[in-house]
């Protein structure tokens, strides 16, 4: 028997101050960021505002400030767009009562947000009167508001701006899903129109707005909010991504000689000026992270952004943190509470990553969509199907996916 002495190098990540620090900082949203830099500069004894860069990059700005930063300027919300042209409406009272009592259930792209049959429940109008106020407030400027979603929406300009153009009514109507797919084949089938003639209905409607709310002000000022993180624009079919100007300036550690501290004084200025130098850490790779994550996003959900998708591909955070070569941690507390401003209006980060469900889902969709009308697809075959795909999916969970999508059974979708 001997004894040995060995070195082995093992990797360890040591949770310091400096690491605490730095990712909470990362994980802070717009609104939040600006307010706890300025406390930590209060609070740190090591951390202070870099003046002389800031004096240099505030002297280097053009006057004009850019458009996303315009955008916080607080004018007219849709909200109060939509009111003033209710004010001066000659329509019924109880129809322009209705319609008013509608505004503040509408969401920032000017959608209603919550059913009919739920608000009749604590509005004095009666359902009919409330259908009947939403069909009118659709009908101001901008045309669409008040629909449930975008299909909806697209009808209701449709039949207002082109009301005797019927295939464009047919597109929306029977043939949605095969658009959002790109199945231009099968959609040309299905509507009973050649290529250059299914060419001309989507060129159409190109000219109508998805989202009728986008453009307005969120309130600014008015009432406590968020603030976009990320801005994406298009020029072409290229992206463009912006970082909001956040408030922070530039930051840096103070320099500090401690003689004659006692070792408790000590251990608690190395705590702090770990955390100080966390802070700056933090500020950049939040904005490096955030920059990254942009130009990804609008890569992978152009379609979306443009207006040619109705709903975002479904992301999952595993596939997002292998693509950016980060953690899943980090892309976890990167998303969270943040937003992304884009032509389509502003999502929380948090709605573009659906996973493995929202992707199961719309295939589910796809594949009711595709069967034969007198031989529906039953939940089996469709978990079968799935499977063959590459999706293991139990029967009854393709039944409950099936029911939140508002999709009836088999045998209730069975035409003769």
């Amino acid at each position: 028997m001997k004894h040995h002495l060995t070195l082995t190098p093992r990797p360890e990540l040591r949770v310091t101050p400096a690491l605490i620090q730095a990712m909470e900082v990362v994980a802070l949203p717009q609104v939040e960021l600006e307010a706890k830099v300025w406390q930590l500069v209060e609070e740190n004894p090591f951390l202070e505002v870099d003046e002389e860069r800031w004096r240099e990059e505030m002297e280097g700005k053009e006057e004009e400030r850019p458009w996303w930063e315009r955008l916080e300027d607080g004018g007219e919300t849709l909200q109060e767009h939509l009111e003033a042209q209710l004010d001066v409406s000659e329509a019924p009272a109880r129809v322009v009562g209705a319609a008013r009592a509608l505004l503040s259930h509408l969401d920032s792209r000017g959608f209603l947000v919550r059913n009919l049959n739920e608000l009749v429940s604590f509005l004095p109008f009666s359902l009919e009167e409330l259908e009947e106020g939403r069909r009118f407030l659709a009908s101001l400027d901008p045309l669409g508001c008040g629909a449930r979603d975008v299909r909806e929406s697209l009808l209701f300009q449709a039949r207002h701006r082109f009301p005797g153009d019927r295939r464009l009514e047919e597109l929306l109507e029977r043939g949605w899903e095969l658009l959002l797919r790109g199945m231009r084949g099968r959609l040309a089938t299905r509507l009973k129109l050649s290529s250059r003639e299914l060419g001309e209905v989507v060129e159409r409607l190109r000219e109508l707005t998805p989202y009728p709310g986008s453009g307005f002000s969120s309130g600014g000022g008015k009432e406590p909010g968020f603030r976009p993180d990320i801005f994406v624009e298009f020029v072409g079919e290229d992206p463009v991504v912006y970082l909001a100007s956040d408030g922070v300036p530039p930051l840096r550690v103070r320099k500090m000689v401690l003689r004659g501290a006692k070792e408790e004084a000590l251990q608690y200025f190395r705590v702090e000026r770990a955390k100080a130098l966390g802070v700056v850490r933090g500020v950049d790779l939040r904005r490096r992270y955030l920059r990254r994550l942009g130009h990804l996003l609008a890569e992978i959900q152009r379609d979306f952004f443009l207006g040619r998708r109705d709903s975002p591909i479904p992301l999952s955070v595993a596939e997002v943190a292998g693509s950016l070569g980060l953690s899943e941690s980090t892309v976890t507390r990167l998303i969270t509470g943040k937003h992304l401003h884009s032509p389509r209006g502003t999502f929380p980060l948090r709605q573009l990553f659906q996973g493995e469900r929202g992707g199961v889902k719309e295939l589910i969709r796809g594949l009711i969509e595709d069967e034969d009308p007198s031989r529906p697809l039953g939940d089996s075959e469709i978990a079968g199907k799935l499977e063959k795909m590459g999706h293991k999916v139990a029967r009854r969970t393709v039944a409950k996916y099936r029911e939140e999508l508002g999709i009836p059974s088999s045998r209730k979708r069975k035409k003769d």
